[in-house]
């Protein structure tokens, strides 16, 4: 193995780690919001990752040799996160743009009166009641609910959650095969909904500690089934959602060392899962909980990173390292099917498809075959487009999608209805989209969201309280008119005098 390699991915984890302190001025919705998540998979993935396998000699992929590809892969990663951060920066420098555009031409209008009352943002909207925080929480519940007796009708009652709580295995493997993935997703959308609900509450004012209270409650009551599922296909959404949800109000403030030792303790707990998650891995405690301590007491913190850095968790960069010197050879480009295809045909129950999808395709060719009869390794986002539109695909990918994370962090903090369902539950599924199979995350994703705003939209029918828009109260008294920023103010100010008036002549 020559230097360059070596490298090339020290320049990516230097660079992803400058870059995003740059782009992100250490404020939480920065490190925590899309440009963080996606950047740290990028850099773990094509950065360290790679480091880490020529420290240990590491080049072994399910019994193949990844060293023909190893450089190229490196590349690979590097133009992957060079093209994110440019699409990034190019849909700042556009809204900065747009944003510029808008301000001159209010400012040049003789008939505004200036910009603030020519803004027609509308901040109010009635007839909408609000959804309370205990109303979303109790659905949240009751979803959570849903997931544990819809398994347990799934795997043949109620001794089967017993055995999955006991730790992964064959047997609990074999009976939840064919499930729906929304069915496993439905804690992610409980807290997809109380999230939501959260973030438009505290835009006109703080929770109450009850409602804070419950609010973290509801979130891990949703955290034990997607533990017990072994894999953090869905713990991840669930965390994310909740902690960027929890963060709103503070998502342009700087972080502080204490968020810091707070998130590394999160990131360890992270690592630990895959070691601990089959029935056999567990010696002593066989609660997962208790097998996590024990591994780490076992491990120690360094040894439990080098050994996340080493594992599934990241072996995305093998399976390119492996595919791609290989493709136009016996391996060819997917061409659309890898992405697009696979994206749309996701949704649809494979005894329905006449043929099998593209990724599995190419494992039948690799190992002789597909993802349920024998290995289901992924190829994480910059692979896939790799896989599919070689190098001229990860640029141009990469760039969109670097584009589509700006648009997500803007739209965090003034979004509202189905387009901040859509933002958060995006955000949330950023490192899965990344590090994983992108078709089949990009499906559960909007799964979760069509479900997740069908529950929204239930609430809002059973509630009776006034809900918050575009950082405004709700005024029921308007007939539903949408009426911009300073135009409600004044009318209710003069609404006000003239209410003064009538009291004074009684």
């Amino acid at each position: 193995m020559t230097d360059a390699p070596v490298t090339v991915a020290a320049v990516t984890t230097v660079l992803g780690i400058v870059l995003l302190i740059g782009a992100s001025g250490l404020r939480r919705g920065g490190l925590v919001g899309p440009l963080g998540l996606a950047t740290f998979m990028v850099v773990a993935i094509y950065g360290v990752r790679p480091l880490y396998m020529v420290q240990r000699d590491s080049f072994d992929f399910y019994g193949l040799r990844v060293t023909d590809g190893f450089a190229l892969a490196t590349w690979i990663g590097l133009a992957a996160l060079v093209a994110m951060y440019l699409g990034y920066t190019a849909s700042a420098m556009h809204r900065s743009r747009s944003r510029a555009r808008v301000d001159g031409s209010e400012r040049k209008s003789p008939s505004t009166g200036g910009i603030h009352a020519a803004d027609p943002t509308p901040t109010h909207v009635a007839g909408k009641p609000e959804i309370s925080i205990l109303a979303a929480s109790v659905a949240c519940a009751g979803l959570v609910v849903a997931w544990f007796v819809l398994l347990a009708v799934y795997g043949g009652g109620a001794a089967f959650l017993t055995l999955m709580f006991s730790g992964r295995s064959a047997q609990v493997s074999q009976r939840m095969e064919g499930m729906p993935a929304v069915v496993m997703a439905l804690p992610v959308v409980g807290v997809l909904v109380v999230a939501v609900v959260r973030v438009l509450v505290e835009r006109t004012r703080r929770l109450h500690r009850p409602e804070r209270l419950t609010y973290w409650v509801v979130t891990l009551l949703a955290i034990v089934p997607t533990s017990v599922l072994g894999t953090r296909r869905f713990l991840l959404p669930v965390l994310l959602a909740a902690i960027i949800a929890a963060l709103a109000p503070s998502w342009n403030r700087r972080i502080r060392l204490r968020h810091a030792g707070i998130g590394l303790v999160g990131l360890l707990a992270l690592a630990i899962i895959p070691f601990v998650r089959s029935a056999g891995s567990r010696t002593g405690d066989a609660s997962l909980a208790g097998a996590m301590r024990d591994y780490y007491a076992t491990e120690g913190p360094a040894a439990v990173m080098e050994n996340f850095f080493l594992s599934y968790d990241t072996e995305m960069f093998a399976y390119v390292s492996y595919v791609a010197p290989r493709l136009g050879g016996d391996l060819p480009l997917g061409m659309g099917r890898g992405t697009f295809l696979e994206v749309m045909m996701a949704p649809v129950p494979a005894a329905l498809v006449p043929t099998e999808s593209w990724s599995n395709e190419r494992l039948r060719t690799i190992f002789g075959g597909s993802c349920v009869e024998y290995l289901c390794p992924v190829p994480s986002l910059p692979g896939a487009l790799y896989f599919d539109f070689a190098l001229p695909g990860v640029i141009v990918g990469m760039f969109l999608f670097g584009w589509a994370l700006h648009v997500a962090g803007q739209s965090f903090t003034s979004a509202t209805g189905t387009r901040l369902v859509v933002v958060v539950a995006f955000i949330s599924f950023i490192p899965n989209i990344v590090r994983g199979n992108p078709a089949s995350q990009l499906a559960i994703l909007v799964q979760v969201i069509i479900v997740a705003v069908g529950v929204l939209w239930l609430l809002r029918k059973m509630s009776g309280l006034t809900r918050v828009r575009n950082g405004g109260r709700i005024s029921g008294e308007e007939g539903g008119k949408l009426l911009p920023r300073g135009v409600d103010e004044a009318h209710s100010a003069s609404r006000g005098l003239m209410n003064e008036s009538k009291r004074g002549t009684h």
